[in-house]
């Protein structure tokens, strides 16, 4: 069995941090990330991104293997990006859904200091209010249920910053949706616009369920890096 020898550079810096040479030419970048986090403990598995270029380059993924890598003098040389706290793809997707799930009921139950005090805990009695509501919390329990048990991630985690942004958007809008639906003199649309716009969410969220169960079928949890042509 042959073992590589790996350079690892910082991609910031330019300087070399270590050098690998009991890892196999069969071995995987993965296996490369683990080997440095051993060897470096500040640098965890989730945050390296791993690329042959220290600018411009493309990160490697991490089932490329070692031995489909260029070498300069019988050496593999990588460089190294810190991409800093990182949460997993699955976390995110959670909270961004659920956060809806509460912050909307709470316009609907007109809990105190939202609206005029005269208005408070007075629950919409509109059939098309309570529709909405209805239809609201279906869209995002489906949401959920298809992160748990539909969505297959091609990455495990995400820059945590991003957590707070992609929350800001959902929880915001579920807000400034709630507020005006929710409002005491929201001015409702005819019954039959309210009953057409409810065969369209139907279809719309059945159709929504099936792309995604189908492809979620054409990336097997094997094949993560799949890529579909479309």
């Amino acid at each position: 069995m042959s073992f590589a020898e790996i350079e690892i550079y910082d991609c910031r810096t330019l300087r070399m941090m270590l050098v690998l040479r009991n890892l196999p030419e069969t071995a995987t970048i993965l296996d490369v990330k683990h080997e440095v986090t051993r060897k470096k403990p500040g640098f965890a598995v989730e945050s390296q991104s791993l690329r042959l270029q220290s600018t411009g380059g493309k990160n490697l993924s991490d089932e490329c293997k070692l031995d489909t890598l260029p070498k300069i003098d019988g050496r593999i040389q990588l460089y190294v990006k810190d991409l800093g706290p990182q949460v997993q793809w699955k976390t995110v997707f959670l909270l961004e859904y659920i956060g809806p799930l509460i912050v909307y009921p709470i316009f609907f139950f007109r809990l105190p200091f939202i609206y005029e005090y005269r208005f408070t805990n007075q629950i919409p009695t509109s059939w098309i209010v309570r529709l909405a509501l209805g239809c609201w919390t279906l869209h995002y329990l489906k949401r959920v249920c298809e992160t748990l048990y539909v969505h297959k991630f091609s990455h495990s985690t995400m820059p945590l910053r991003n957590l707070f942004k992609n929350c800001a958007y959902y929880w915001g809008f579920a807000a400034f949706v709630g507020y005006h639906v929710n409002h005491p003199f929201y001015t409702e649309p005819k019954a039959a616009v309210a009953l057409i716009g409810l065969v369209g969410f139907l279809l719309a969220e059945l159709g929504n369920y099936s792309i995604h169960a189908a492809l979620s079928n054409l990336r097997p949890a094997f094949a993560l890096n799949l890529s579909l042509e479309i």
